[in-house]
């Protein structure tokens, strides 16, 4: 089990948990709090998105 909680902005908070069981099945849970607009906060889901990708499926900077 992880749990992350960062800030992002000055008004939003994300939240990521990632679940991982003996047989390699799990899941990943991505939460945003903000005051602000929702763009903010779903910014920050892009390093998550490509920690997740590159850690289970490897690094694929070459197809950026």
């Amino acid at each position: 089990n992880l749990q992350s909680q960062f800030a992002v902005g000055r008004n939003a908070t994300m939240i990521a948990r990632a679940n991982l069981n003996n047989r390699g099945a799990g899941q990943v849970s991505i939460r945003t709090s903000s005051s602000e607009q929702l763009q903010l906060a779903l910014i920050g889901i892009i390093p998550i998105f490509r920690t997740v990708r590159n850690r289970f499926f490897g690094s694929s900077d070459h197809m950026q």
